[in-house]
């Protein structure tokens, strides 16, 4: 199923909610390793697992008491009061907790440098907390009077929720530190390192950063090749400098990664020289699991942040399309519209192909009842790279309108499709269904006019069409009747015909509009399948992590 606004995250108060705690949870997974290593952290340790624990009591509160609206969020529930009364007395005690042993969680030793894996794992700590605490300010902006002004001796303040805008242009930043902690962590040592040897390990990481943000500096605008807009800081060309920062200390936290493999290969080729090169990185990521599963992890998210750095390119257009109503065809039951009309949008050709009214019905039920059946609005598209010719379709024999348009590839074809293609090209199909709206109480459809139309609900059904440089989305909208500006009530008028029994040509063209406009929303969505990629790569290894095997006192390597 897809999201039919076009996006992925939208920062709404039950994404929030979730969030919240996986952040906390991280930087937790993080200190941890600084207390198995070195003992210290302790203290930081507990108070991020309680923060955890009650961040995620918090998450339930937000989305079961119906405090906070949202579009994910639950209906308001008698559970409200109850949970924020046990998490505020759970936190109390685990304050008093922290207070009362704070000398037994003293660290064994002390930090001996900033320039180290536990200097960076502190950062870390803060930085994660900061997030944290913003994300959490705006989940309850709603709730929290600011812009307060005394006005005829009274206090009068306003209440603003936070948009996505706002979100992105604080935390951005913010992710930016934590995103560069993560590309020096391969490099920084335990303790100390020689004086200059952690400026050279950083050399290539480095170099591989800024050579990725040159080049992309001047290529990015030949890929993605949207109009100027307004990003969240006002300029676009702020979001596109983010954006190519971002980009840059990804690369430079693979670059890391990379080198940070070869050098283990290589220390235990030195102790094992007859051992096979797979073998022996088989063995050294098994036995040291936190270490190398951990650096897996972190490409994932490398990946993942290059995804979400297309979406600094990301652009939204809308289109309409005309439609001509075809001739009945004799045994079926659709209504069909054919367009061929063109549209080019930044180097795609899209073209408008059929357009099908239908009838849907779930398994075993009455094709007699229309409170059993959904309406669906079909729309067909052709999208094609200008720069690429159009490939001939072979006409197939015995076969209807429906059934040529809904022609399905084979299995190899679509996976060569998606490994091979750059960008995104092929057949898309959107809908718009329109269930019926029934009486909960007594079932039966409910009805308005003065012919008793039945009141349907649409619900979206968008299409996808993926490339390693960017994803065309599209999703169907209102259609309307040129000669009289209107939008038809489709839904029932198909409903109409689908139930009498005057089936005649004569008839189907006098209740359908001879001529449509269809409008159709497009969003372009650059860099997307790195956004699959990287948590394909973040899951996978923390499967790995999981397994109960491995994490052998590991060999000293650099």
């Amino acid at each position: 199923e897809e999201l039919g606004w076009g996006g992925y995250w939208a920062w709404d108060p039950v994404e929030n909610a979730s969030l919240m705690p996986f952040l906390l949870s991280t930087a937790f997974l993080h200190s941890l390793l600084v207390q198995d290593r070195r003992g210290m952290f302790r203290f930081w340790n507990i108070l991020l697992i309680t923060l955890t624990h009650h961040f995620c009591l918090l998450g339930t509160w937000i989305t079961r008491s119906g405090v906070i609206a949202g579009p994910h969020s639950f209906a308001k529930s008698t559970i409200g009061y109850p949970l924020i009364i046990f998490i505020g007395l759970s936190s109390l005690f685990f304050l008093r907790y922290l207070y009362f042993y704070r000398n037994s969680l003293k660290p064994k030793h002390n930090m001996e440098a900033v320039l180290s894996k536990e200097g960076s794992m502190l950062l870390n700590n803060y930085i994660i907390i900061l997030i944290t605490a913003v994300v959490l300010f705006g989940v309850f902006s709603p709730m929290i009077p600011v812009d307060c002004t005394f006005a005829g001796g009274s206090l009068a303040c306003h209440k603003t929720e936070w948009k996505p805008p706002v979100y992105n242009r604080i935390i951005i930043p913010i992710a930016l530190l934590a995103l560069f902690l993560m590309a020096a962590a391969p490099i920084l040592p335990w303790k100390k390192r020689k004086k200059g040897e952690t400026w050279n390990l950083m050399m290539i990481p480095l170099g591989a950063g800024i050579l990725t943000a040159l080049v992309f500096t001047f290529y990015y605008r030949l890929v993605f090749r949207f109009p100027a807009t307004e990003g969240p800081w006002g300029k676009q060309s702020i979001s596109d400098f983010m954006a190519i920062v971002t980009i840059s200390i990804s690369v430079m936290i693979i670059a890391g990664i990379i080198q940070a493999y070869v050098r283990g290969i290589r220390a235990r080729k030195e102790r094992h020289p007859d051992e096979n090169i797979l073998r022996g990185f088989l063995a050294m990521i098994f036995q040291n699991k936190k270490r190398y599963f951990g650096y897996f992890v972190h490409l994932g998210v490398a990946f993942l942040f290059i995804g979400f750095a297309g979406g600094a390119f990301r652009t939204q257009t809308r289109m309409e399309f005309h439609y001509v109503l075809m001739p009945r065809e004799e045994g079926t039951t659709y209504l069909r519209y054919y367009s061929g009309d063109k549209a080019y949008l930044f180097g795609y050709e899209l073209e408008a192909k059929d357009l099908f009214f239908r009838p849907m019905f779930q398994d075993k039920a009455d094709k007699t009842n229309p409170s059993q059946m959904t309406v669906s609005q079909e729309a067909h598209f052709s999208l094609r790279p200008l720069n690429e010719e159009r490939s001939p379709r072979t006409k197939e024999e015995n076969k209807n309108s429906y059934q040529i348009a809904n022609f399905e590839s084979s299995l190899i074809h679509i996976f060569k499709e998606s490994l091979i293609h750059m960008t995104p090209k092929g057949r898309l199909v959107t809908e718009r269904r329109y269930f019926p709206d029934v009486n909960p109480v007594t079932g039966e459809i409910i009805t308005q006019g003065q012919f008793g139309q039945t009141v349907r609900t649409g619900t979206s059904e968008p299409s996808i069409r993926t490339g390693w440089i960017e994803d065309i989305y599209v999703q169907l909208g209102n259609i309307k009747e040129p000669s009289t500006n209107s939008n038809p009530d489709f839904a029932w008028l198909y409903e109409y015909y689908y139930f009498t029994t005057d089936h005649s040509d004569r008839f189907y063209s006098m209740l359908f509009p001879p001529t449509i406009v269809a409008y159709l929303e497009v969003w372009i969505n650059p860099l997307m399948r790195f956004v699959w990629f990287g948590f394909g790569l973040f899951f996978i290894s923390g499967l790995f992590l999981l397994l109960p095997y491995g994490d052998k006192e590991p060999e000293k390597l650099p």
